[in-house]
C-alpha cells in the first residue's frame, strides 16, 4: 500500500520560506478590496455577463491574476415592456386626436420623438419605428420601438364635458344600427337562418 501526500511543511511548493512577511504570511498576497471600472456596453439585457480578462485575484506566491465575471442585472423601465432589442409601449391619446390625427410625443430610450396619428385611427393600433429600440450587444444596427395607442378614458369629467359626450353617445347612437351588415350576417340571411 502506497500513500502520496503533499509535504506538511512546503504543502507541495518544493520551498519553504524561513522568515514569512507578518502581513501577508509567505504567501505574497494581501486581502483587500479594490473597485474597479466598467464601461457597460449599450443594450445589455438581465443575465448577460462580461468578461475582464487579469484583473481578478492575485494567485498565491506571485501567480497571475485572475478574472472577473460581471453579470448584469437591468433594471426595469415603467415606460417600456423589452423583448430583446425591440421596446414595447402604450401611449394614451384623446377621442379627438384619434377621429382627427395629431402629433403625439412618445418616449424613447434616450429622449422622445413626435408620432404623427393619422385621422380616423382606431384604438389599440400599434405603429412601428424602426431603429428605434435597443442597440444589438456583439452585432450592428438597432431595435424598434412598438407604440400602441389606447384611449384615455378620464376618471373626472367637468359639467361641459359631461353634457358633450352624453350628446356625442346620443348622435352616434343612430348611425352604428345603420352599420352595413358584415359577411356573417349576409351569409345567415341568404341560409335562412
Amino acid at each position: 500500500m502506497i500513500s502520496v501526500s503533499p509535504c506538511p511543511t512546503c504543502a507541495g511548493e518544493g520551498t519553504v520560506i524561513s522568515s514569512p512577511c507578518r502581513k501577508c504570511r509567505g504567501e505574497g498576497r494581501v486581502r483587500q478590496e479594490e473597485k474597479i471600472t466598467i464601461r457597460v456596453p449599450a443594450g445589455v439585457a438581465t443575465g448577460q455577463y462580461m468578461t475582464m480578462r487579469g484583473v481578478g485575484n492575485v494567485g498565491p506566491r506571485g501567480g497571475g491574476r485572475g478574472d472577473v465575471l460581471i453579470i448584469f442585472e437591468v433594471e426595469e423601465d415603467p415606460r417600456f415592456d423589452r423583448d430583446g432589442e425591440d421596446l414595447y409601449c402604450e401611449v394614451l391619446v384623446t377621442y379627438p386626436q384619434l377621429v382627427f390625427g395629431a402629433d403625439v410625443e412618445v418616449p424613447t430610450v434616450s429622449s422622445s420623438v413626435t408620432l404623427h396619428v393619422p385621422p380616423r385611427t382606431e384604438s389599440g393600433q400599434v405603429f412601428h419605428l424602426r431603429g428605434r429600440g435597443l442597440p444589438r450587444v456583439n452585432a450592428s444596427g438597432l431595435g424598434d420601438l412598438h407604440i400602441r395607442l389606447q384611449l384615455h378614458t378620464p376618471d373626472m369629467l367637468i359639467e361641459e364635458e359631461e353634457k358633450l359626450i352624453k350628446r356625442l353617445g346620443e348622435i352616434q347612437v343612430a348611425p352604428l344600427e345603420r352599420r352595413p351588415k358584415g359577411f356573417w350576417s349576409k351569409v345567415k340571411e341568404s341560409l335562412g337562418a
